[in-house]
């Protein structure tokens, strides 16, 4: 459990900072930098209130309500970040269906890893299979409506891409800090968390380098 969670630890980090923010700062220092911090504001804001929410009280079979609030603050935190992803998917079609395509493909691929950031600590928890995929499911449909948010605001999703792309960077580099990285080293097992995170990072290289 400690190497998959450092897995997707990794891979997480190296694209939030290879992928997301340098395509930002490759378009405004600035609004990288806003856009970064904003997300992570946005995180830090969800992760002081959802302690007080209880979302396990209702849940039948949560044995470990600490890990159930983190997988609810994770999917929270991917589901908003998958807003400003849509967006950068709709301007990529809008100016070359190519881009458009291999921005697709590049965000599908590091959402595998978001899934099972948001599967493992429900499972593992006590929460069911059927209980993780739903979440997981449901966390990932904002990523199709901000698409069809950018294509309808077009005009203005093309300012607002550099920011997106940032804010994304920024939900995605607190939640593993915070979260994930922090749940793996509960584990028996540091070392595995360690291995974990540089197999994550070599496979989020190779995937961009193939892409």
């Amino acid at each position: 459990m400690s190497a998959s969670i450092g897995f997707a630890s990794g891979i997480m980090l190296t694209l939030a900072f290879t992928g997301l923010l340098h395509e930002s700062m490759e378009i405004s220092y600035i609004l990288a930098i806003i856009g970064f911090v904003l997300g992570a504001l946005l995180i830090l804001i969800l992760d002081s209130l959802l302690p007080h929410m209880q979302f396990s009280i209702l849940e039948k079979g949560i044995i470990d309500k600490k890990r159930f609030k983190t997988a609810m603050l994770i999917a929270t935190g991917v589901a908003l970040h998958n807003i400003p992803e849509g967006f950068a998917i709709a301007a990529g079609f809008y100016h070359l269906p190519a881009f458009g395509l291999f921005v697709a493909v590049a965000i599908a691929l590091h959402n595998i890893p978001e899934g099972i950031a948001i599967a493992l600590p429900i499972i593992s928890a006590g929460g069911s299979r059927k209980k993780a995929l739903t979440i997981s499911f449901l966390s990932g449909l904002s990523e199709p409506l901000g698409a069809v948010i950018g294509v309808l605001l077009l005009s203005f999703a093309l300012e607002l891409i550099p920011i997106a792309l940032a804010f994304a960077a920024g939900v995605m580099v607190y939640l593993t800090v915070d979260e994930l990285l922090p749940m793996a080293q509960r584990y028996k097992h540091p070392h595995g968390m360690g291995f974990g995170v540089i197999a994550g990072c070599v496979v989020a290289i190779l995937i961009s380098t193939i892409i």
